[in-house]
């Protein structure tokens, strides 16, 4: 992936965001199978 000069802050931006959000969902679901398990 490759990030245009002009611009690319926003995209980094949108993409940290992004990535926010899938590493809470993530977090969730590590707990949500940590505690099915025990």
């Amino acid at each position: 992936m490759n990030l245009q000069p002009i611009g690319s802050s926003g995209f980094i931006h949108s993409n940290k965001m992004f990535f926010l959000f899938l590493d809470g969902i993530w977090c969730s679901f590590l707990k949500l199978k940590k505690y099915s398990i025990f």
